[in-house]
């Protein structure tokens, strides 16, 4: 069993290199959906996966990721209409939206091209960015540093802390 939480271990942090990888030297970002206007494509809490894209290669049915002129949050929508007079503008809108965005998105406010989509992935990106999940990943990384920590991980993911303390108390009796 000890050599199944290090192959976990190991692909755990061989995913996250990949991705921070990615990120830093391919320029792909990874952000998660926030509403249902992509649906049936993209869902709420999926993780979206974007590249850089030339401004200039968009095509009319992509789907990008842009910073809304509005309030600058990210938005992931499917690009209706191309304008290249005087510059690069789009025009958006979702897949479940009846109508297109009340704005026009430049060329300066693209982040990306959706390469891809993984579904509920994105709520660990959610999840991920909070003081909770910096305190799990420490103490799950700690416990792997002690003798018996990857046993003690084990049991606390496999059996949960009353199935631990059941084993703990049927191993002391029956020696």
């Amino acid at each position: 069993m000890k050599t199944l939480v290090i192959i976990l271990t190991a692909a755990i942090f061989g995913a996250a290199a990949a991705v921070l990888a990615c990120h830093y030297y391919l320029g792909w970002s990874f952000n998660a959906g926030l509403s249902g206007s992509m649906t049936p494509l993209m869902e709420s809490g999926d993780l979206i996966i974007a590249q850089p894209v030339d401004p200039v290669d968009i095509e009319i049915q992509d789907i990008i990721i842009y910073r809304s002129p509005i309030d600058g949050r990210l938005v992931c929508h499917r690009v209706v209409g191309i304008s290249r007079d005087e510059g690069q503008y789009f025009e958006v809108k979702g897949d479940a939206n009846s109508e297109s965005d009340p704005f026009i998105v430049s060329s300066e406010n693209i982040v990306g091209e959706v390469v891809t989509c993984i579904p509920f992935l994105g709520n660990v990106v959610l999840y991920g960015d909070t003081p909770q999940a910096y305190a799990l990943v420490a103490a799950m990384s700690g416990l792997l540093l002690f003798p018996r920590g990857p046993e003690v991980l084990r049991n606390t993911l496999w059996l949960g802390y009353k199935g631990v303390a059941r084993k703990e108390e049927y191993e002391r009796t029956s020696r």
